[in-house]
């Protein structure tokens, strides 16, 4: 297996790094068709290549553009809750706790109380707040798998103020909302377009061990009045969305170009005409007063 510029070549494949290529992409020196490294066949975007290189370097990129990062399932301790009612509620947060709710298919609906320091540590580190908890009933000794439906915060401080938890099976099938998130730089926008970021959370349902935290799309190939649909979405297997395919999910605008000339010429003209206006008033005056002077007399 031969190597040029220490990057591995596959049989009688050279490849090697061309300028200003990131490292998701390679320059093969072979005539297509042929698998790439990875695999797969990659899709050609120049048959030019960079300055300097032989006429038969042809580039290719094999980049991943659709990449799902799984979500963590993350511990979490809780109380069972007797006390209910505003006034017991607000004493519970003015001790750092949070009243929740934990309910299910397979399960009777009971209150809990939760720590608020643990609570905002396990949102702070993740990207959505639809999340997978090992919740442990401290006095019950009872661990259930449960996902973070809903969380209430306070308007004006941002505080917690309650936590909703649906308790699942491994072999439930979940509904969640999770980030789309685009990455690189839209050739559109290098070109001058305006880059649109339309959807920004996707409803997904899938099984709890394929929930993924965030999904990352990588917009770089992405030309002007180009588009990015739901139905061109990678989804990680078994996770599937209730969109439309044709949903729009990015999409890169003509630039915009405001022609101001006629608009700064209308108030000159305004101008100009006001001017000449001045002098014949001026002149008019002192010939009515010649005129009526004469009428005086007689």
């Amino acid at each position: 297996m031969g190597t040029e510029h220490g990057v591995p070549g596959a049989g009688g494949i050279k490849i090697r790094p061309p300028a200003r290529l990131d490292s998701r992409a390679a320059a093969i020196k072979i005539p297509p068709p042929f698998p790439s490294p990875g695999g797969a066949f990659p899709l050609p975007v120049s048959t030019r290549g960079p300055r300097r290189s032989p006429p038969d370097t042809v580039f290719f990129y094999y980049s991943q553009s659709f990449i799902p990062i799984m979500a963590k399932i993350s511990p979490l301790t809780a109380h069972t809750r007797k006390r209910s009612g505003s006034g017991a509620i607000n004493s519970l947060r003015r001790e750092g706790l949070i009243p929740g709710v934990v309910y299910g298919k397979e399960v009777e609906s009971f209150n809990v109380r939760l720590r608020a320091k643990e609570v905002e540590n396990i949102l702070h580190h993740s990207v959505s707040e639809h999340i997978l908890v090992n919740l442990t009933i401290e006095d019950t000794t009872e661990t259930k798998l449960a996902l973070i439906q809903d969380v209430q915060h306070n308007p004006l401080t941002g505080a917690i103020l309650h936590v909703d938890f649906h308790s699942i099976r491994e072999d439930e099938k979940i509904h969640s909302n999770v980030p789309l998130e685009l990455t690189g730089e839209s050739a559109g926008a290098k070109a001058g377009g305006l880059l649109e970021h339309l959807v920004h959370n996707l409803s997904i349902a899938c099984l709890p061990k394929d929930l993924p935290e965030k999904i990352e799309v990588d917009v770089s190939g992405l030309e002007i009045n180009g588009a990015l649909h739901v139905n061109e979405l990678k989804l990680p297997e078994g996770v599937t969305t209730s969109l439309g395919g044709t949903v729009v999910v990015a999409r890169v605008a003509e630039p915009r170009v405001v022609i101001v000339e006629e608009a700064a010429a209308a108030p000159a003209a305004k101008g100009k005409g006001k001017a000449k206006a001045a002098p014949a008033k001026q002149a008019a005056a002192p010939a009515a007063k010649q005129a009526a002077a004469p009428a005086k007399k007689k």
